[in-house]
């Protein structure tokens, strides 16, 4: 009777911990009406006496003045122009992504060392605009951006990599890719970036020629994502450079074909590969496609452990064309094509 009265009691001590964990879990997520001067918002508590403030959707004009205390701020989908007024000196994440903003003036991130997470897509920034001095206080910054800014495939659009260098922390860098994209020497400075989206896929893309030194100043790269980029051609040894190279996306560029993955895999052995996405490179129209050997065989020697390969009106590989597959390979797809025996 003793041990099993014991046993409920501990039972019941369980029980009560494991609903105060949740009422606090929830407690923590939970959103309240705040206002910071005659701007209406909804901010959630965090830890340290400090604010995640959610002003998205409200149409507003203008950055409303917030408190000190605030850390994390989402002014996305609203109709501010310009930046105007100061951030917290303490924020670390903002986002000013679906607005309208033309141009940065000054120096609009001024004082903001610890933040670390910036977003100003689908505003109507032109990056060619950008200046040095604009990022000098982003001390922290490791995600940067700018998705969406382009709005046709005929702008000029200069990325200036003194501009850029000043990011010496940036991880992750999300840009539109013009025509005529070039990550010049600045880009050495950047030490710790390794994520490079350029896709059209969450943005405006048509690099339609990769050259072979576009990315000399990248070298850190792991993960580089150039789908749907209507590009009609890669140099040979690209992305055989790269030697922490680990994630690769050349999907949804119809024009390139399998013909293209020999350039493409050129020296991927020298790298850190290990996800290759090449889905609908090839036309959805004429005649099914065939896999060669010769389209393969650069892979042999690479540590890749995922291909896929969907959306390419595949019918036939060549004999023996799986052979030349990497040895570390887990998985292959070949998802929504038209095999046939």
């Amino acid at each position: 009777m003793e041990k099993e009265l014991k046993l409920d009691l501990f039972l019941c001590k369980s029980l009560l911990y494991l609903l105060l964990i949740t009422n606090a879990t929830f407690s923590k997520t939970t959103w309240n009406v705040c206002q910071f001067r005659s701007v209406e918002c909804v901010c959630q508590n965090v830890p340290n006496n400090q604010l995640k403030v959610d002003c998205s959707g409200r149409r507003l004009l203008n950055i409303p003045t917030f408190s000190s205390s605030v850390i994390w701020v989402d002014l996305s989908n609203n109709l501010i122009e310009e930046i105007t007024s100061g951030f917290p000196k303490n924020v670390r994440y903002i986002d000013l992504s679906a607005n309208k903003i033309q141009h940065l003036d000054g120096q609009p991130f001024l004082g903001l060392f610890h933040l670390k997470t910036l977003n100003l897509e689908r505003n109507v920034l032109n990056i060619s605009l950008l200046y040095q001095g604009v990022f000098s206080d982003l001390h922290s910054l490791t995600e940067l951006s700018f998705k969406g800014n382009i709005r046709n495939e005929i702008t000029e659009t200069v990325i200036k990599d003194e501009v850029f260098a000043e990011l010496s922390s940036l991880k992750t860098l999300k840009i539109d890719g013009s025509p005529n994209a070039t990550f010049g020497k600045g880009f050495a400075n950047l030490t710790h970036l390794q994520n490079l989206d350029l896709s059209g896929i969450t943005g405006n893309c048509s690099l339609k020629k990769i050259s072979r030194n576009m990315f000399l100043y990248l070298t850190r790269l792991v993960y580089i994502d150039v789908s749907a980029c209507s590009v009609l051609d890669i140099e040979k040894g690209t992305f055989g450079k790269l030697r922490k190279l680990k994630h690769l996306d050349v999907s949804h560029n119809r024009e390139l074909g399998f013909a293209s993955l020999p350039n493409i895999t050129h020296n991927l052995k020298d790298t850190s590969i290990k996800t290759l996405r090449a889905n609908g490179i090839n036309c959805l129209t004429g005649m099914g496609t065939m896999i060669l050997k010769r389209h393969l065989e650069n892979l042999k020697h690479t540590n890749i452990s995922e291909i896929y390969f969907e959306k390419n009106r595949l019918e036939q590989l060549e004999p023996q064309a799986l052979r030349l597959l990497p040895i570390n390979l887990t998985l292959i797809s070949f998802g929504e094509n038209k095999l046939t025996t």
